[in-house]
């Protein structure tokens, strides 16, 4: 009878390891899962902002109005600042989505108009386009001042 019992003993031995395996696989296969998931909502939501973007160019910077454009306060452009989206802003809409953008002009010494717009969804980065006498000249990416 003593022997019977250590033969239990190892015939459920293999089983427990053959559920660890199994739930080990298990959980690696979900973390794989998970990561794929993640992976297309990263990829979905940057193909959609790149499709945002696309439409606010197309909308706003191809054919900029510049009479649109607002003096600036400030000798040159202001610096963009924390507060920025909050001073005399305009907003563009694209379905639920939303740019806010800066349109500036000032007028240098000789006379020479220049244009900034300044595009940001967050507020702490923004996308800016220049143009002198309504020629583009520079485009990029600035980052606020605090």
């Amino acid at each position: 009878m003593h022997a019977r019992q250590t033969q239990k003993g190892w015939i459920s031995l293999p089983i427990i390891f053959f559920l660890l395996v199994v739930a080990g696989l298990s959980v690696a296969y979900q973390q794989k899962l998970q990561e794929s998931f993640q992976w297309r909502a990263t990829l979905a939501e940057s193909n959609q902002s790149r499709e945002r973007w696309y439409m606010f160019e197309q909308d706003i910077v191809t054919s900029p109005v510049f009479n649109a454009a607002q003096k600036s306060l400030c000798d040159g452009f202001c610096p963009l600042t924390p507060s920025s989206h909050l001073v005399n802003t305009n907003v563009w809409r694209h379905g639920e989505e939303s740019i806010t953008y800066l349109w500036r002009y000032y007028i240098n010494s000789l006379g020479v108009r220049f244009y900034r717009l300044c595009a940001s969804q967050n507020h702490q980065q923004y996308h800016c386009w220049w143009w002198q006498e309504k020629i583009p000249i520079s485009r990029g990416f600035v980052g606020v001042a605090s």
